[in-house]
């Protein structure tokens, strides 16, 4: 299951855009122990970096570990 979630995780976001590339810069997709979140929970997490030169909306685009529902949880714009 975590094998799946990193490549779904890693296909997602290694998405070229016409005004640059968003990629995932770090990702934690097992915390039971690492950094806390703002609810004092130990919450998987991933880094986005935006290797281009103009903003990028994130609107539509979306995180799943379940390849049967690819919306599982969709980015704000």
């Amino acid at each position: 299951m975590l094998t799946r979630f990193t490549l779904l995780l890693c296909l997602l976001f290694t998405l070229a855009t016409s005004r640059g590339a968003v990629i995932i810069s770090e990702f934690l997709a097992d915390n039971t122990t690492g950094l806390k979140d703002e609810d004092n929970a130990y919450s998987d997490w991933i880094e986005l970096f935006n290797d281009g030169n103009t903003t990028v909306n994130l609107s539509g685009w979306s995180l799943t570990d379940d390849a049967a529902d690819d919306n599982k949880w969709q980015f704000p714009a």
